[in-house]
């Protein structure tokens, strides 16, 4: 059986390429080039409502002289994951 989790990374990973190609579950290396995108979810236990939330955490990385790149790559990333 394939985890819910695997499959749900495999879909927001999908979806944040469509905004950069360098795209990170949880962790990127030291020496990737800037801009690139992390993500990462957080669970929920709701005890004995029978299920569990997940939020996704997106973190969008830069080196700019200004936040202006980075700002994009965020409002892009936010077009992207609402569709």
């Amino acid at each position: 059986m394939v985890s819910k989790t695997k499959e749900l990374r495999k879909v927001v990973t999908t979806l944040l390429k469509q905004v950069n190609e360098k795209v990170f579950y949880e962790d990127a290396d030291d020496e990737t080039p800037y801009p690139y995108i992390v993500y990462e979810f957080n669970t929920i236990d709701l005890g004995n409502e029978g299920r569990d939330d997940v939020i996704l955490i997106v973190n969008a990385w830069d080196k700019g002289k200004t936040a202006e790149q980075v700002e994009a790559l965020a409002d892009n990333i936010e077009k992207a994951l609402n569709g």
